[in-house]
């Protein structure tokens, strides 16, 4: 998926992620409240946390976690939250 895709004039959450346009949406989607919970997390103030860029876009990050995360407990990747940086690279099954 692109990153370039149509967005929302603002970011929605945390002042970085946008929803975009696509198929997934913050009302139909499991994956929506994980993405939400992680950016604001990384960028709470006083956080020396970030997010790759490519999941400031909810699109990417739900479309990842379809292809990635189908047999993963969500639990488990919810803790691997302890980290500097979050994105599709740095997360390991």
């Amino acid at each position: 998926m692109s990153y370039n895709k149509l967005f929302d004039r603002e970011p929605c959450v945390a002042h970085v992620g946008y929803l975009f346009v696509g198929r997934f949406t913050e009302t139909n989607n499991r994956w929506f409240k994980v993405w939400k919970n992680m950016l604001e997390f990384a960028y709470k103030k006083g956080s020396e946390n970030s997010v790759d860029k490519q999941w400031h876009n909810f699109q990417n990050f739900a479309e990842w976690c379809e292809e990635n995360l189908e047999k993963v407990c969500l639990a488990k990747f919810e803790n691997h939250f302890n980290r500097k940086e979050f994105g599709p690279h740095s997360y390991c099954k």
